[in-house]
């Protein structure tokens, strides 16, 4: 077994033994029965508006990424580049120990169309960014009313201005090409994230919460930020504890917090199992000009 190999076996059992232990630890804290009479009430019309809204936060998630392609002068149809982010969303969630998602698309556009792979990865890294900038900014404006008591956290809000004008910042010091796709980058990632706080909301009145819908959605961001970071399979567990924490500090619910959190996840599985169709049948990248 090269060493390599070795290594993504590794990587991928401490992934799922971090995911496990988490689980199982907030399981241990919380009313688990609970968290199952508040799914099984749940309001099956609302969650599948909610899910909805998902899928088209990833379609529009689709797009934000190809404004990156065709900066680089990679001229990718939006359908064809549909089908390339969903096939990269089941290979992030169930394909942990292979190729990454992120690695597809870069390892498939360098064969087809010989680009740079500092540009490919750059672009893919730039655009992952650009949506941590919207949840930080969401996140801002929802703790201010979280917290609203707080002097400390009452002009978060501040937030949603200062952390967008950092983002352009930090395009114009080190990624000056991306200069031109600032604002359409910036509202779509609004967009995107704007979309998946709509299905969280409607997951909450799935389930008849109609008190603290702020700070459980703010509980959201902060979760989904953490989630981003490599440390578990598709955030599963590090999410659940975020959730966890969060419920705590802000005195809600954590049987709630723990069915959102669960709710959102096995929407996003749902979701990205739709790409196993295109594992059948590779994206069509077609170079139209170049």
């Amino acid at each position: 077994m090269s060493q390599l190999l070795k290594n993504k076996t590794l990587s991928v059992v401490l992934k799922i033994v971090v995911a496990l232990a988490a689980l199982i630890w907030v399981f241990t804290q919380i009313n688990f029965s609970e968290v199952v009479k508040v799914l099984t009430a749940a309001d099956f019309l609302l969650l599948a508006i909610a899910f909805v809204l998902f899928v088209l936060s990833k379609a529009a998630s689709s797009f934000r990424l190809n404004v990156f392609f065709r900066n680089h002068q990679i001229d990718i149809s939006e359908k064809e580049n549909l089908k390339l982010y969903w096939l990269g969303m089941f290979y992030n969630i169930f394909l942990p120990g292979g190729i990454s998602g992120d690695g597809y698309k870069i390892y498939l556009l360098k064969k087809k169309l010989q680009r740079n792979l500092k540009d490919l990865f750059t672009a893919v890294f730039i655009d992952r960014l650009s949506g941590v900038v919207a949840l930080a900014s969401f996140a801002g404006i929802l703790l201010a009313f979280s917290l609203k008591q707080d002097p400390l956290f009452k002009h978060s809000w501040v937030l949603a201005l200062l952390v967008p004008a950092g983002f352009f910042a930090f395009f114009r010091l080190f990624f000056r090409r991306y200069q031109t796709i600032y604002l359409p980058v910036t509202l779509y990632s609004f967009l995107v994230q704007g979309l998946q706080v709509a299905a969280v909301f409607f997951i909450l009145l799935s389930f008849g919460i109609s008190e603290d819908q702020t700070s459980y959605i703010f509980v959201f961001l902060i979760s989904s930020i953490v989630a981003i970071i490599p440390i578990s399979i598709g955030g599963a567990g590090t999410r659940e504890l975020a959730f966890y924490y969060g419920a705590q500090y802000l005195s809600l619910s954590p049987e709630i917090s723990i069915a959102i959190s669960l709710t959102f996840y096995l929407i996003t599985l749902i979701t990205s199992l739709a790409g196993i169709v295109f594992s059948f049948k590779s994206p069509e990248i077609v170079r139209e000009s170049l």
